[in-house]
């Protein structure tokens, strides 16, 4: 049966932001092993504070975890860059809270790559476009 969505290129790579609480981050479990089984390819990096980490590290659905702790103010600058460097083509901010809004605006992901992951979100199915990032242009 052929899909009623619109063809959309996977995206190569893909940061899911979710610091918080160990409840949350179990409830995002789902979530990920959709994205995993839907995007196959893609590289997943979750964005996570140390405690949660604990207790999905090593989870098959992870490329790569980032973990920060928003307490050790020494660590952000070395974050930023990471998130730069990551070069993401999409962000998942799960999270939707001012402090994960801004780590994914950290992560430069280009405006016109939202509208394409929307696509591709949709294709997975019970994930939810609505919490893709669509992170605002840069002042010039």
């Amino acid at each position: 049966m052929p899909s009623s969505v619109p063809s959309a290129k996977h995206p190569e790579s893909l940061l899911v932001v979710k610091l918080g609480a160990i409840g949350d981050v179990v409830n995002s479990l789902p979530l990920l092993c959709r994205l995993r089984a839907g995007l196959s390819k893609t590289r997943i990096t979750w964005l996570i504070a140390p405690l949660a980490h604990a207790l999905v590290e090593g989870h098959d659905a992870v490329d790569e975890f980032l973990v920060f702790d928003i307490k050790q103010r020494r660590s952000w600058p070395a974050l930023w860059r990471q998130l730069r460097d990551g070069r993401f083509d999409t962000v998942l901010d799960l999270q939707r809270i001012l402090k994960s809004a801004a780590l994914s605006r950290a992560s430069a992901v280009p405006r016109d790559a939202s509208d394409s992951t929307e696509r591709a979100a949709r294709r997975v199915r019970g994930s939810s476009a609505r919490n893709l990032s669509r992170p605002t242009p840069r002042p010039a």
